[in-house]
């Protein structure tokens, strides 16, 4: 076991902390309400099924664009997006062709998962930083041949996803 471990740890209260591992098994033991998931297969995290008191407060989207932009066509299996919305994933890429933030192409929606109980702000903000060092920095053409970049964090060169 290496020693000096630091891990990414982030409350149910939205505060961070870069915890040494083993001050986080030292306070797992002094905690009687403390759980340790040592089995690979113990199960999802999070329930399937809603509680009485659980309020949807929206859609995790993650999407594929269409761009046939040289580096995204070669690396499309590559590219996703993943963002957050209040409302309807359709409504939300409903003219993705003529918005830069879907690199003026249609997308495709890989997956979409529903939030409950989670603010969809700090959500997607947690999103844009865990994949910080993954994001793409690309310039794409408007329909007027003017440079356009699209936001920062929208699009990053990540992992291969599959629908659930």
């Amino acid at each position: 076991m290496r020693r000096g471990v630091r891990l990414r740890v982030i409350f149910s209260n939205g505060t961070q902390s870069n915890l040494l591992r083993l001050s986080l098994v030292r306070a797992l033991y002094k905690d009687d309400a403390g759980r340790r998931i040592s089995d690979a297969d113990a199960g999802p995290l999070f329930g399937e099924t809603l509680g009485p008191d659980d309020i949807e407060s929206g859609t995790i989207y993650v999407l594929r664009s269409l761009s046939n932009h040289p580096f995204v066509a070669e690396h499309r299996e590559l590219i996703h997006k993943i963002g957050v919305t209040g409302g309807k994933g359709e409504t939300r890429i409903a003219g993705a062709n003529k918005d830069a933030t879907y690199l003026l192409a249609d997308v495709e929606v890989i997956a979409t998962y529903k939030l409950h109980n989670l603010n969809r702000t700090r959500t997607e903000n947690l999103f844009h930083h865990l994949f910080s060092t993954a994001q793409i920095d690309l310039t794409i053409s408007d329909r007027f041949g003017n440079p356009v970049n699209p936001r920062s964090g929208s699009w990053c060169h990540c992992m291969s996803m599959t629908s659930p």
